[in-house]
């Protein structure tokens, strides 16, 4: 039984498969929004009950299990918080904040639970706890504080202009917990992949390549048509993106109708990394990419192959468009971005720096996510391999 504006627990759901030879279980929790005049009922998606899996989804198996029992049925999808729900108006933003509360609600259950295992244990041991939470509630909320966003409402509820800021207390308080439980003995390290900034334009990167000669469409009143890069004429075209970061040159031997000679795709890459790095917004005077990288002069090793050409490094308040992400080109160069995921770190890095903080003294003060495996195999005296020998924060 639900009231309108309530929320259920996890229900158990079956799904009869193979002509009734098969069933498969699941779970889903139901928000009713309405009751009258009309009927409003949303339904999460069917994620996997850990009670009952329809698939492993922990090493050992019977974790999942044992976790649930312990501390309750909980979110299995990849990224709990629905961002698809709120980006379709499915729901409101106040519906998807209580919707991101439960799943914190969950996670805090889990973590309580763990970390009081964790301290029971005996011996040498690792304990590693990842928060969603934190990542989309930025993504899908930054316009609802940021007074400089095209889409912002200066009647932004307080509840939604705060969202940001209560959700790294929130964070900040199972910090607090894991301190109190664990004590000084044991080495805590909280650690960010990535921070926030604003996402406030869309850049057309394949638009910019074609004002520019580098990509040429057959027919260019079709344009509309082009996703997934379809129309694109491959016999003049020598550069293209798809993806969020990632410009490609078209190179002969690797692309199916390469243009570009092996040996002048990376001349061709620093001389598309240079112009983009001159490209400016006419209504601000901005520049919109202020960290164009060559892939040779970011990454190294054995794989180096598979990376972009080019990896876009985008200013604050600007990121790849939604069209580019999906091989678009259209007409103009830049837009504003009117989607309810206005908030973003796929762009120059020096700009979404990360957070890192410890109980024991850290020995870099410029650290990357890529020294955390050096740093846990030397806590645990293992010898790291070589291209992780310089790779200790502590």
């Amino acid at each position: 039984m639900l009231n309108a504006g309530e929320w259920s627990d996890w229900i158990p759901v079956h799904f009869q498969m193979v002509q009734g030879l098969v069933d498969v279980p699941g779970m889903v929790r139901l928000f009713l929004k309405q009751a009258s005049p009309h009927l409003e009922l949303y339904i999460s998606p069917v994620n996997i009950d850990p009670r009952d899996a329809a698939q492993p989804i922990a090493n050992p198996a019977e974790y999942a299990f044992e976790l649930a029992e312990a501390a309750g049925p909980f979110y299995t999808q990849e990224m709990p918080e629905d961002t698809k729900a709120l980006s379709a108006h499915v729901l409101t933003p106040d519906e998807f904040l209580d919707q991101s509360g439960l799943v914190m609600d969950e996670r805090r259950q889990l973590f309580r639970h763990e970390l009081t295992r964790f301290r029971a244990s005996a011996g040498d041991r690792f304990m590693f706890f990842y928060l969603s939470s934190v990542d989309q509630r930025n993504h899908m909320l930054a316009r609802q504080m940021d007074a400089e966003h095209p889409f912002h409402d200066e009647n932004t509820p307080a509840r939604q202009e705060n969202a940001m800021r209560k959700i790294y207390g929130e964070v900040d308080e199972m910090v607090g917990w894991a301190i109190e439980i664990l004590g000084n003995e044991t080495t805590l390290i909280v650690m960010s992949d990535h921070g926030f900034a604003p996402f406030r334009r869309q850049a057309n990167l394949n638009s910019w390549l074609e004002q520019n000669g580098y990509l040429v469409l057959k027919n260019p009143e079709k344009r509309n048509e082009s996703e997934w890069l379809h129309g694109i004429d491959w016999t003049r075209t020598r550069a293209f993106a798809i993806g969020l970061n990632s410009l490609y040159i078209n190179t002969r031997g690797r692309e199916r109708d390469g243009l570009v000679a092996p040996q002048e795709r990376e001349a061709m890459a620093r001389e598309i990394a240079a112009k983009l790095g001159t490209w400016k917004d006419p209504e601000s005077g901005d520049l919109v990419v202020t960290q164009p990288l060559v892939r040779e002069d970011a990454y190294s090793g054995p794989h180096l192959d598979k990376a972009p050409d080019v990896i876009v490094g985008y200013a604050r308040g600007y990121r790849a468009s939604w069209a580019t992400g999906t091989g678009k080109v259209p007409a103009l160069l830049l837009e504003d971005n009117d989607r309810e995921w206005s908030g973003d770190h796929c762009m120059d890095s020096r700009t979404v720096p990360g957070v890192l903080l410890s109980n024991q003294r850290l020995m870099k003060k410029n650290a990357s996510l890529q020294d955390m495996s050096g740093t846990i195999l030397r806590y645990f005296e293992i010898e790291p391999p070589p291209a992780m020998q310089k790779r200790n924060l502590l």
